[in-house]
Order: structure tokens, then C-alpha cells, then sequence
């Protein structure tokens, strides 16, 4: 496993916000974080899509939260 710069294990057992924002950050770069390597097409795509549907759920997300809101 790699480990970021504070000792962070990365990769497989990464927290779900922590990826996606490795991610963003990867595709503003261009390359892959924890290899250096340039990022392809399809590694491209579907960090793109990773990232969309993080976004697609939380948003169901706050809106099921306030559908289902009580008024105490």
C-alpha cells in the first residue's frame, strides 16, 4: 500500500471522501498519485464518474433528509 506524506495508508481501504478527493485532484493534475503515471482515458472516465455519482447520492441524500424532516 502507498502512504501519503502523513503516513496515511491510500488506495484500497480509503474512506469514500478521501478517494473522491484524491481523485479531483488526480484529474487537475493529469497524472495518478500514487503511481505518477499519466492518467488514460478510461482511468480518466471513471474517476469523472466516481466523482458524479458521490455528487448524485449526496444529493438524494439531502433531499430524502429534507422530505423527511420533523418539525420538532
Amino acid at each position: 500500500m502507498a502512504k501519503s506524506k502523513d503516513q496515511k495508508v491510500q488506495g484500497f481501504y480509503e474512506p469514500p471522501s478521501e478517494k473522491a478527493r484524491r481523485y479531483a485532484n488526480e484529474l487537475k493534475n493529469g497524472a495518478n498519485s500514487l503511481t505518477g503515471e499519466v492518467l488514460n482515458h478510461g482511468t480518466a472516465s471513471y474517476r469523472i464518474g466516481y466523482l458524479k455519482s458521490r455528487k448524485q447520492q449526496s444529493a438524494a441524500r439531502r433531499a430524502y433528509a429534507q422530505k423527511h424532516k420533523t418539525n420538532s
